[in-house]
């Protein structure tokens, strides 16, 4: 049947003209759909552009307060720009090594009144550990103490060391019971940066009689001067 096989000029049968126009119609959505898209993109650059941005540090982590913040600890995040945010810390390096001064929820912007720098050992100074008989979970690295121990008799006490900073303070003890101050128990020592005066003062009293730390300002305050200011 010669017929079949007529490739003349005329027109398609109606089934070819039928699934031409289904291919049409979805190649004309799919241009739409893509060309829309590429609008809506646009119109939201066109407004981010207009939104001034900047990078702050927020907290990858909690960060209970005293920690010594790691690299890891903070991350960078690009949010709105807003006066509030002045005072943000805008890079990574400037908050790893500094102290939180306060506790830090995950997702929230550090801001350098929550750090202090770590402190040292400066000139005329020493660093001494002590067992305390006063509870040290809430002293924190950088902090400024004052050490009292008993006077002679009078009900009153006496001041060993009128500004200890705090180096280093002890793990949270776990037990629920009461912690010891006897001069041996590890859990209540604490290191701390005194003058050499005062570090002899505590040595000839902490083998008999109680000594205490007395907050009297955290770090940057309690008169250690700049050495020991908040900002890096």
């Amino acid at each position: 049947m010669p017929f079949l096989y007529d490739r003349r000029p005329g027109p398609r049968p109606r089934a070819s003209s039928a699934s031409e126009r289904r291919r049409r119609d979805l190649m004309r959505r799919i241009i739409v759909a893509v060309c829309c898209g590429c609008a809506v993109w646009m119109a939201l650059q066109c407004v981010m552009a207009t939104v001034a941005t900047r990078y702050v540090a927020v907290a990858a982590k909690d960060i209970a307060r005293g920690d010594v913040i790691v690299t890891g600890d903070v991350s960078m995040r690009e949010v709105p720009d807003s006066a509030a945010l002045r005072d943000a810390v805008d890079d990574v390096g400037a908050a790893a090594g500094m102290i939180a001064q306060s506790s830090i929820a995950s997702g929230t912007p550090v801001f350098h009144a929550m750090l202090a720098r770590r402190p040292t050992v400066g000139p005329e100074r020493t660093s001494m550990t002590i067992a305390l008989s006063s509870s040290p979970d809430e002293l924190v690295v950088g902090d400024t103490v004052r050490l009292v121990t008993a006077s002679d008799g009078d009900g009153e006490y006496r001041v060993l060391a009128e500004h200890a900073t705090v180096l280093d303070v002890p793990e949270r003890a776990e037990d629920d019971g009461l912690l010891s101050g006897a001069a041996g128990d590890r859990s209540m020592a604490v290191t701390f940066a005194l003058p050499p005066k005062d570090a002899l003062a505590v040595l000839q009293v902490q083998e008999h009689a109680p000594v205490l730390a007395v907050a009297v300002g955290a770090a940057g305050d309690g008169g250690m001067g700049d050495e020991w200011g908040r900002r890096p």
